[in-house]
């Protein structure tokens, strides 16, 4: 008898809201943004330069555009808490933008400010998903 353990995979939205009307430096952001978060241990990263290459369902039900991020994780290991805390630090580099994250219908706004009020609401935002705190 073997015994398979299924995989919970949760999808994350990131959006970057930026300062700057300009569409090349949203582009860019988006770019500098999907890099960083490829040397995490997340499944599947989604952005308007590869999303011609995923499937037909994926891109009708999740068209995206400039400045979002689709991305396919892990719900177990702490990978969640690591993806919120790198695209925290992320921001925090940057000087015009902010970002929102959306998980289960809920959703996290950061800034690029580094206080004891964004960190609670960081670790309330991980503890309504039942994930490690930072």
């Amino acid at each position: 008898l073997k015994v398979i353990k299924m995989i919970d995979f949760k999808k994350v939205k990131i959006s970057i809201h930026s300062f700057e009307p300009d569409k090349e430096f949203l582009q860019e952001l988006t770019i500098n943004l999907r890099e960083d978060i490829e040397n995490l241990e997340v499944e599947e990263i989604i952005s308007p330069d590869n999303a011609s290459q995923q499937p037909d369902k994926t891109k009708s039900a999740d068209a995206i555009t400039w400045g979002q991020l689709l991305i396919t994780l892990a719900a177990s290991g702490g990978v969640i808490t690591t993806l919120i805390v790198s695209i925290k630090e992320w921001v925090l580099r940057q000087k015009d933008c902010m970002i929102k994250i959306e998980l289960d219908g809920d959703t996290l706004e950061l800034k690029g400010i580094d206080s004891e009020s964004q960190k609670k609401i960081i670790n309330e935002f991980l503890s309504r998903h039942s994930m490690e705190q930072i």
